[in-house]
């Protein structure tokens, strides 16, 4: 199995990650970075397709493995 590594997402996208790790969910998301929770969405969709997970709990527990994420 490949090694994911942060290098693996935009910025952007980490920025998701690390509020999704931190207990935000999607409206709250948009709300404190100024987009729309459509868009968070897509962004969350791309990054599960990324790391290769179904779930944000899954997500976020294989980002903390990888040491992506504190």
């Amino acid at each position: 199995m490949e090694r994911l590594l942060a290098s693996s997402f935009t910025p952007r996208q980490m920025e998701i990650v690390k509020l999704i790790a931190d207990g935000f969910n999607s409206k709250a998301i948009g709300g404190k970075l100024g987009i729309a929770r459509g868009t968070v969405e897509a962004h969350m969709h791309a990054i599960r397709t990324i790391a290769q997970v179904n779930n944000v709990a899954h997500l976020v527990a294989k980002l903390m493995r990888e040491k992506i994420i504190d």
